[in-house]
């Protein structure tokens, strides 16, 4: 899985377990390999927004770290440009 991390509906083989919409769920190959981690739309044709390629829990300490981590970068950006 490389590139774009979304999953369209006609690139899913099949679906295990109950869910519901927004729902976080494992993404595995046709080897049952994990490969990700992404929330689930049933009613969209990119029916997986992959969030994570690591088997790592989807809280609220996930999205900080991310948050601290973009906004870290985009503040050396800036810095740079400003000298």
């Amino acid at each position: 899985m490389h590139g774009v991390p979304w999953i369209y509906d006609n690139e899913i083989l099949s679906v295990k377990g109950d869910f519901s919409p927004g729902d976080v769920v494992d993404i595995f190959d046709t080897g049952e390999n994990f490969i990700g981690r992404g929330y689930i739309n049933p009613n969209s044709k990119i029916r997986v927004r992959v969030l994570t390629r690591k088997e790592e829990d989807i809280d609220k300490e996930f999205f900080r770290e991310r948050i601290l981590r973009t906004w870290g970068y985009r503040k050396k950006l800036v810095d740079t440009k400003n000298s």
